[in-house]
C-alpha cells in the first residue's frame, strides 16, 4: 500500500490527515475515540504496482511458447495474430497497455507464405480500470494504435488493423486481477495492530470494507480507494496506568520477536537466493541488519501493557520495506518466473 490522504468524512464537515506509508495512522483512526453521535468513514488508498499487474497478464494471456500470446490463428500457418512483451504505462487519467505483436494473413502456396498482409510492431491500447464486482480489478479498453518497433506510428491495411483490433481487446476486458489477496493483507494488518480491548470494534467496521470512486492511474500503479464506515460508540474513559509485564508476559512477546525475526531472515534467504544482483543484496542486507537491531532494542525493553507491540510495529516497517524490494527485483526482471510470486508474497 502507497502513501496518500487519508480522508476522514464526519456528519457535518470534511477533513484530511496526511497518510503514513505505514498502517500505524489507519490504526490510530480505527482506534481514535469517537462521540456516539457522530458517524465517520476512513479511506484507505490501496495501490497495485504496474509491475505485478504487468506479471499477472503475463501469467493468464501469455502462455504459449516462449511467454508467447497467440491471439488469432487462421486457416492456416499463413495466418496469426501473435503478441509478447506485455507492459502498461501510466497516462493518467488513463493507463496505457503495450504489446509487442506481429501479424500475417496469407495463404500457404508450395510450403510458402503469401502474405499481402503482414505488420511487426506494437500494439497501444488506452485502458480505464475499474473494480468489477467481488473485488476484480478489470479494464475497459478505449482506443487502439499500432506503431512500427521504433514506436513510430505506422499503417496497417484495413483488414489487418480490424484483425488486431477484433483480437486484441476481448482477451484484455476478459483479464481480471483479485484484490482479495492484498485486501485480505491489509485486513489482517489492521487485525495485528488492534489490542484485544477494541478487537469487536475494529472487526465489526472491516465487515463495512468496500471500494469508493473511481480507480485513480498514479505514476507506477493504479489506487483503489476503500473505504470503511466507523462504528458509533461512546467516548471511552482514559485508560488506567498499567503495571509491569509480569516474567511470563517478557517470555511471551520475546518468543513473538524470535518467531519474527526467524521469518525475517526466511523471507530475505529466499528473495536473495533468487538473483545475484549486488544492489538487491545490499538492500537485503541493511534491511536484515536494521530488523536485527530494532529487534534487540524490543527484547531489552518490552513494552507496558498500555505501550505499542514491539512486534507490531516491526512488522508493519520491515514487511514494507521488503515489499519495496521486491518492486524493484521485478521491474528489473530479477526474479524469473516466480516474479508473480514474490510480488503476492510482498504486497500489502
Amino acid at each position: 500500500m502507497a502513501g496518500g490522504p487519508l480522508h476522514c468524512r464526519k456528519a457535518g464537515g470534511c477533513h484530511t490527515v496526511r497518510l503514513a506509508r505505514s498502517l500505524t495512522l489507519v490504526i490510530i483512526m480505527l482506534l481514535a475515540p469517537y462521540a456516539a453521535a457522530r458517524a465517520d468513514e476512513v479511506s484507505i488508498p490501496l495501490s497495485v504496482p504496474l509491475v505485478t499487474l504487468r506479471e499477472a497478464i503475463k501469467r493468464a494471456i501469455y502462455s504459449g511458447p516462449g511467454s508467447r500470446a497467440d491471439l488469432w490463428t487462421g486457416t492456416n500457418d499463413c495466418e496469426y495474430l501473435q503478441a509478447t512483451n506485455p507492459r502498461f504505462a501510466s497516462a493518467p487519467p488513463a493507463l496505457v497497455f503495450q504489446t509487442d505483436a506481429n501479424l500475417s494473413v496469407g495463404i500457404a502456396v508450395a510450403g510458402q507464405c503469401l502474405t499481402p498482409v503482414a505488420w511487426e510492431g506494437i500494439a497501444e491500447a488506452q485502458v480505464a480500470p475499474y473494480v468489477a464486482p467481488d473485488w476484480l480489478l478489470k479494464f475497459h479498453a478505449i482506443d487502439l494504435q499500432v506503431f512500427n518497433g521504433a514506436h513510430k506510428k505506422t499503417l496497417i491495411a484495413g483488414q489487418g488493423f480490424d484483425l488486431v483490433k477484433q483480437y486484441f481487446f476481448p482477451p484484455l476486458e476478459q483479464f481480471s486481477f483479485s484484490l482479495k489477496p492484498p485486501i485480505s493483507n491489509l485486513t489482517r494488518l489492521i487485525q495485528l495492530g488492534t489490542p484485544p480491548q477494541v478487537a469487536q470494534r475494529v472487526k465489526d467496521a472491516l465487515a463495512t470494507l468496500s471500494s469508493s470512486g473511481p480507480v485513480e492511474v498514479k505514476a507506477d500503479s493504479v489506487r483503489v480507494i476503500l473505504r470503511i464506515d466507523l462504528p458509533q460508540v461512546e467516548t471511552p474513559p482514559a485508560p488506567a496506568s498499567t503495571a509491569p509485564l509480569t516474567p511470563a508476559e517478557v517470555q511471551a512477546a520475546t518468543i513473538a520477536l524470535d518467531n519474527w525475526d526467524a521469518f525475517v531472515v526466511f523471507a530475505v534467504k529466499q528473495l536473495g537466493l533468487k538473483t545475484d544482483d549486488k544492489q538487491i543484496h545490499d538492500q537485503l542486507f541493511t534491511l536484515l541488519i536494521d530488523s536485527r537491531y530494532k529487534l534487540v532494542q524490543a527484547l531489552a525493553h518490552p513494552q507496558s501493557g498500555s505501550g505499542a507491540d514491539p512486534v507490531r510495529l516491526l512488522f508493519l516497517e520491515v514487511w514494507g520495506r521488503l515489499g519495496a524490494i521486491i518492486r524493484d527485483a521485478a521491474a528489473r526482471n530479477l526474479l524469473g518466473d516466480q516474479t508473480l510470486e514474490f510480488l503476492r508474497f510482498g504486497c500489502v
